[in-house]
């Protein structure tokens, strides 16, 4: 379009060029000189009385026609360049919002003992979480961040050591994740134990020969070491227990009770970790020996009871008694026994104790005692003496010991309750005779193998006032034995 455009100007400018230069007869009109002529684009010129003729001037050679100036072609235009839509920004998608940082198991307040550690954790969910944890004075006013010199001051788990002066600080611990959010714990209080004797020695009864414990036990305190002390029972200065005593220094000693330690007293020394010391109350040992006793004691009129315990039978201070029984029910048990048969002449409940409670003589060792009495002369060599105890009542013989007195029975015993002297002979109305029936029985081993030996084969027991018609009711033929 544009190329056609200059074309149609060149064209034009050509045109105009030649119109200037032509003759006006060029453009005359083909029918006559009476016709007006038209000259375009120049003004008309008035007609006037022609001249004297003068030569026609030479003809003028026509201008050379100019040669249109060439149009300078505009430089054509470059077309714009296509805009190639920009791109399209692609918005990053949207990461979710990291979860806060949330203390699930906050520190609890403890309570521990002097020299000990104090252990405060805490429990945390989120991203690359790391700890830090702080510390505030009893006042609490400011928070201070807890170093490197506090085991776990950066974990999840500080170990704080205890004394006296962090009595009441408190503890918490900020968590940080990975993206710088924080969250801080609650606080937590420590409480300091004060260091005391929580449990003094205390008094130890002991019987001679045999060992004495006294303990002491300490608390709000971590504890370096003990030193048991002592004093005699007339003393007033107390003195160093070294090795020579179990236990001199450690929390519990141990003495062996002797008769020249009766009465001492013992107490400890406690140094704590940081060097304080702690003394304990005093503690008393009482030894208690197992001195002779012999004792006559009057039951009645006629009747008095001896006894003889050896050394270590009885404690030091046990008393003894010897009451009076009245004789029909020991005369029953009497009559109830297997092995004896005969009238109780007398019947004695005889006691050992110490401050009130009965005691029994120490294992292995017997106790000798002795009925004397006027009527037991001449009856005291076939006299019998039971003992009935307490459990069963039960009449049980005793092995009755020699003695130089005519109207004396005597004999050794390890159990005391009732003893008894019985005379040999019918006894109550309820006495009974034992009726044993014997067989014979072929033996198996033993130096009588394949000999036949007596067998007892059944006992019955038949009591004085039994009638005939009692024993048909009772007594049985075996078919074969003897009454024995």
């Amino acid at each position: 379009m544009k190329t056609r455009l200059r074309k149609l100007v060149a064209l034009a400018l050509v045109l105009t060029m030649l119109l200037t230069v032509m003759p006006a007869s060029a453009f005359a009109a083909p029918g006559g000189a009476d016709e007006e002529e038209s000259v375009p684009s120049t003004p008309a010129v008035t007609q006037e009385e022609p001249a004297p003729a003068e030569e026609p001037a030479p003809a003028e050679e026509p201008a050379p026609v100019e040669e249109p100036a060439p149009v300078e072609e505009a430089p054509a235009e470059e077309p714009a360049p296509v805009e190639e839509p920009a791109p399209v920004e692609e918005e990053p998608a949207e990461e979710p919002e990291p979860a806060p940082v949330e203390i699930t198991v906050q520190p609890e307040d403890v309570t521990a003992a002097y020299g000990t550690k104090a252990v405060f954790t805490v429990e945390a969910v989120g991203d690359g979480l790391s700890y830090k944890w702080q510390y505030a004075t009893k006042k609490g006013v400011s928070w201070y961040n807890a170093t490197s010199a506090t085991t776990g001051y950066n974990t999840a788990e500080l170990k704080v050591a205890v004394n006296a002066s962090r009595d009441g600080y408190q503890y918490r611990c900020v968590v940080t994740d990975q993206y710088g959010n924080t969250a801080v714990s609650d606080a937590a209080r420590l409480t300091v134990e004060q260091a005391a004797i929580a449990a003094q020695p205390e008094d130890v009864t002991a019987d001679v020969s045999t060992m004495a414990s006294f303990s002491v036990a300490v608390s709000g305190a971590a504890v370096k070491g003990y030193l048991w002390q002592y004093k005699s029972a007339v003393g007033s200065k107390w003195y160093n227990l070294n090795s020579a005593t179990q236990g001199y220094n450690k929390d519990t000693l141990k003495v062996k009770a002797t008769i020249g330690r009766k009465g001492y007293s013992y107490r400890c020394v406690v140094t704590l970790a940081d060097g304080t010391k702690l003394t304990s109350d005093a503690a008393t040992l009482t030894v208690v020996t197992y001195p002779v006793i012999r004792k006559e004691l009057k039951v009645d009129e006629k009747l008095t009871v001896s006894v003889d315990a050896e050394n270590g039978a009885f404690p030091e201070g046990t008393v003894v008694e010897a009451k009076k029984v009245e004789l029909v029910d020991v005369q029953k048990a009497v009559d109830d026994a297997e092995e004896v048969n005969g009238k109780v002449l007398y019947a004695v409940d005889i006691t050992f104790s110490k401050d009130g409670q009965e005691l029994q003589p120490a294992e292995g060792k017997a106790v000798k005692v002795s009925f004397s009495a006027p009527e037991l002369k001449d009856k005291a060599e076939n006299a019998t003496v039971v003992h009935i105890d307490d459990v069963t009542k039960k009449a049980e013989p005793v092995e009755t010991v020699e003695t130089d007195k005519d109207d004396e029975v005597a004999f050794k015993a390890e159990k005391f309750s009732i003893y008894a002297v019985v005379e040999p002979g019918e006894g109550g109305e309820d006495a009974r005779v034992a009726v044993r029936f014997w067989g014979l029985e072929k033996a198996t081993e033993g130096e009588n193998a394949g000999k036949y030996v007596p067998k007892l084969v059944t006992t019955y027991y038949v009591k004085n006032a039994d009638t005939a018609a009692d024993l048909e009711k009772i007594v049985t033929d075996p078919g074969a034995g003897s009454i024995g």
